[in-house]
């Protein structure tokens, strides 16, 4: 007896099919998941270059240092309130001719992403905390720790004495620095 072989596939050869396709899909899922963090760690790396050119154009402009990271706000609040608005610089300042008033800022051109309200604020009506891709508060330190800020080779700023401002990275817990991201870098 002749057997009639169908033109269909087997049930062994759909299920290969089935755990190869599985296969390829988590693992195109688990390089999707790690580009995913890679450019939010990119994003927050950038976030804090701004924040970082911010705070020297601050204290370029207005002579008075870097913007002080305790008082009325936060740290990360403070850096909202101090480098997102204008400030009336007096006559005589710095290099302006005699009698002349001008006004400098914003230091930061800020997006609603970075704060962790829905809208852009503008201070002093409405200051938060600059944010991370993870939602944690942007943490500020004036004086920073010593240390030499990456990139610093200015002549006229004291890099012993500049600030900290850094991110908690993806875990969130100050406790750990594994994944911190920051200005600086440290000695372990």
């Amino acid at each position: 007896m002749h057997r009639k072989w169908s033109n269909g596939f087997t049930l062994l050869e759909l299920m290969v099919v089935i755990v190869i396709i599985t296969i390829l899909a988590a693992l195109l899922a688990i390089s999707i998941t790690w580009v995913i963090e890679k450019a939010k760690i990119d994003r927050t790396k950038g976030l804090i270059g701004r924040l970082e050119n911010a705070v020297r154009n601050y204290a370029q402009e207005l002579g008075e240092g870097y913007p002080p990271s305790s008082g009325t706000y936060s740290g990360s609040q403070n850096l909202h309130y101090y480098l997102c608005q204008q400030f009336e610089v007096p006559a005589g300042h710095s290099s302006d001719a005699p009698g002349f008033k001008k006004s400098v800022g914003p230091f930061l051109d800020i997006s609603g992403a970075d704060l962790d309200g829905d809208k852009p604020a503008y201070p002093p009506d409405d200051v938060k905390n600059i944010v991370d891709s993870w939602n944690n508060a942007i943490n500020y330190s004036n004086p920073g720790q010593d240390h030499t800020a990456k990139g610093s080779n200015d002549g006229d700023i004291d890099t012993t004495k500049f600030v900290d401002i850094w991110s908690v990275g993806p875990d969130g817990d100050s406790a750990t620095t594994d994944d911190n991201i920051s200005n600086f870098s440290r000695g372990k």
